[in-house]
C-alpha cells in the first residue's frame, strides 16, 4: 500500500480506503500484502501504532480477500488460491493466473526481512490470541516455498512461454539485511534453472532495479543456482523492466517482435524521473 514506513499508523479506516481505491480499478487487480500492512504494524521500531502484526495481517486478509480465489478491481475475475491447499487454508493472498499462457504467481514475501526483523514492545494486551511473529513465519515460509513450486509446475505443465513472480520485499537491497529471504532466492534459482524459460521476478518496495544493477557488482548471488543476471531479473512494478533475461537469453525487449510480454508503468501521481543509471527516483 502506498503509505510511510514509519509514523503512519495501521488503522482499519486507511485499509478500507486503499481497498475502495483498488475496486474502483476497471481491470481485475492482483493484490499481495506488503511490510506497511502487517509486518511493520508495531509501535516500537516504527511507530506505526499500538498493533499486533499478525492481527493486521488477519484484518488485511478479510477486508482484501474476503472470496478466495477472487481478485478485486470492477470486472473481477477467479484465480486460483492457495486457500483450496487444507494444508495452507490461511493463504489467501497467494494466488496464480494464466495470462497469454504466462504463469503469473503473488506470494506473501515482505519487506522487513520477510518478518524476520524484531516487533519490539509493547504490544497490546490481545497479542497472544495471534500467532506469534517465530509461527507466523515459519508457517508462511513454508506455505511459499510450496507456492512457489506448484507455480513452476503449473509453468511446466502448461509450456507457459514465462513465469512472473510477484511479491512486495526487494530480496536484493543492499541497505538492509536479506537473511529472511534466503531459502525463497535459492529455490528461485533451483526452480529457474528446471524451468529453462523466462523467469521474472516483480517486486515493489523500492524504485532501483536492485538485482540487473548489483549483477555486475557482485558477479554470482551465492543463493542462486545460476548468476544472479542469468537466473532471473527483477522489476519493480512503478516501471518496465530493461530486459527479461534467463540464461542469458534476452526474453524481452521493447523492439523484440517474440515477446513474452509488455511491461506498462501505472503512474498513480506524478511518473518517476529516470536517470542514466537506470534508477527510477521517485519526484520530491
Amino acid at each position: 500500500m502506498p503509505k510511510a514506513g514509519t509514523n503512519s499508523p495501521c488503522m482499519d479506516a486507511y485499509f478500507q480506503q486503499i481497498h475502495d481505491s483498488f475496486n474502483r480499478f476497471d481491470d481485475p487487480l492482483v493484490y499481495t500484502p506488503g511490510d506497511n500492512e502487517w509486518t511493520d504494524c508495531h509501535v516500537a521500531f516504527k511507530n506505526n501504532g499500538l498493533f499486533t502484526p499478525t492481527e493486521r495481517l488477519q484484518a488485511a486478509r478479510s477486508l482484501f480477500f474476503p472470496v478466495p480465489g477472487q481478485t478485486l478491481g470492477v470486472h473481477k475475475r477467479f484465480v486460483l488460491s492457495q486457500a483450496i491447499d487444507p494444508r495452507n487454508r490461511a493463504y489467501v493472498e497467494n494466488v496464480l493466473f494464466l495470462r497469454s499462457r504466462v504463469v503469473f504467481a503473488a506470494l506473501n514475501v515482505t519487506g522487513s526481512n520477510d518478518d524476520l526483523a524484531p516487533w519490539g514492545t509493547p504490544l497490546p494486551d490481545d497479542a497472544t490470541n495471534f500467532p506469534s511473529q517465530a509461527q507466523e513465519r515459519a508457517s508462511r515460509l513454508q506455505a511459499n516455498l510450496a507456492w512457489l513450486h506448484d507455480a513452476f509446475l503449473a509453468a511446466t505443465v502448461t509450456h507457459a512461454p514465462g513465469i512472473v513472480l510477484m511479491m512486495q520485499a526487494d530480496m536484493w537491497d543492499i541497505t538492509a539485511k536479506l537473511n529472511g529471504f534466503d531459502e525463497m532466492v535459492r529455490q528461485i534459482g533451483v526452480e529457474a534453472v528446471r524451468f529453462r524459460q523466462p523467469v521474472l521476478v516483480a517486486e515493489a518496495c523500492n524504485t532501483c532495479f536492485s538485482p540487473c544493477r548489483q549483477a555486475g557488482r557482485a558477479g554470482r548471488d551465492p543463493r542462486l543456482a545460476l548468476p544472479l543476471d542469468q537466473s532471473c531479473v527483477s522489476s519493480e512494478t512503478i516501471a518496465a523492466a530493461d530486459r527479461w533475461l534467463v540464461d542469458d537469453r534476452p526474453a524481452w525487449t521493447e523492439e523484440s517482435q517474440r515477446a513474452v510480454a509488455r511491461l506498462h508503468p501505472v503512474a498513480v501521481r506524478s511518473p518517476p524521473a529516470v536517470t542514466r543509471s537506470g534508477c527510477r527516483r521517485r519526484p520530491r
